[in-house]
């Protein structure tokens, strides 16, 4: 990804450093406030129950 902002977008390496590091922890921060939404909305049982049932959905379809 480095390449990728280095080259079409002619960014230098310092900035495109900046950006994968701000991408990276917005990656591994997300599923925090998305956990603390779901959990305010929807309650902690019906936010598993609905992960769990949708994760099965999909991994059956899968195969």
């Amino acid at each position: 990804m480095i390449l990728y902002l280095m080259g079409p977008y002619n960014l230098h390496l310092g900035q495109a450093n900046q950006i994968l590091l701000l991408f990276a922890a917005a990656s591994k921060f997300m599923p925090v406030v998305g956990a603390f939404i779901a959990d305010s909305y929807l309650g902690r049982f019906l936010s598993v129950g609905l992960g769990s049932a949708v994760s099965f959905l999909l991994r059956s379809l899968r195969f």
